[in-house]
């Protein structure tokens, strides 16, 4: 089931109020994640302030891939900052969401530059209940698109587990589809596109 079938998922609490979400909270989610062993981490988390102590857990966490939502604020993010989505780091991922017919979602934070990656679909879709065990949920925002980014990134490195962040990141970017619409709102208007992204990795040589 999922994007990523043959990878294991590792799910880290870091509040229980998803209205305050504190940089010390996402600290400790990133610190549990890495010493857990993730490679990849999905993020839906935002701030208007940048946290200085935030970056320094992103940036020191190099051999992890960090997707972050980009904000469901309709913020142009090459005018005002959000972060993490505005870090400007080597492993970071931002995500802006789609809609239904594969346009910008109009509540979707954007940016034409790099500072927004790629877009993915942000519903509305359903999603396991996080209160029950047997149930969905209607779920609908960038928190919707960044996991379908994530889970290619996790499929992409099954297939190529040698590969780099660097590696793994290029192929996402450069295997997405180049949508005109799309380019006023994230850099080359580049939308997710996971068969691509399996086949770039495959070509991914192993190590000497």
């Amino acid at each position: 089931m999922g994007i990523a079938p043959n990878c294991s998922l590792h799910p880290v609490k870091i509040t229980d109020n998803p209205d305050l979400v504190l940089a010390e909270h996402a600290i400790a989610g990133i610190t549990k994640a890495r010493e857990n062993g993730a490679k990849v981490i999905s993020c839906s988390f935002g701030f208007g302030q940048r946290h200085s102590e935030l970056e320094l857990a992103i940036r020191q966490s190099g051999g992890c891939l960090f997707v972050f939502a980009a904000g469901n604020n309709k913020m142009d993010l090459e005018v005002t900052d959000y972060f993490p989505a505005s870090f400007d780091l080597p492993n970071v991922l931002i995500v802006i969401a789609t809609d239904t017919s594969g346009e910008w979602a109009n509540y979707s934070n954007y940016c034409q530059t790099e500072i927004a990656h790629i877009a993915a679909p942000g519903g509305p879709l359903n999603a396991c209940d996080i209160e029950a065990d047997n149930d969905y949920e209607g779920m609908t925002g960038t928190s919707a698109a960044a996991p379908h980014v994530a889970g290619v990134c996790a499929l992409a490195w099954s297939e190529a587990p040698h590969a780099s962040v660097a590696q793994i990141k290029q192929c996402v970017l450069e295997s997405a589809t180049e949508v005109n619409a799309l380019t006023p709102y994230c850099f080359r208007g580049r939308r997710l596109d996971a068969g691509k992204a399996v086949k770039c990795a495959q070509q991914i040589p192993p190590n000497e």
